[in-house]
């Protein structure tokens, strides 16, 4: 949820939470499964 708020927009969501290692893989696997 802080990540989301500290986002300007969508796009720096996805970046941050991407920098974070928080997204799906290029597979569309998510995070926790790997």
């Amino acid at each position: 949820m802080s990540v989301a708020r500290s986002a300007e927009n969508a796009e720096d969501c996805k970046l941050l939470l991407d920098m974070l290692g928080l997204t799906p893989d290029e597979n569309g696997e998510p995070p926790v499964a790997r």
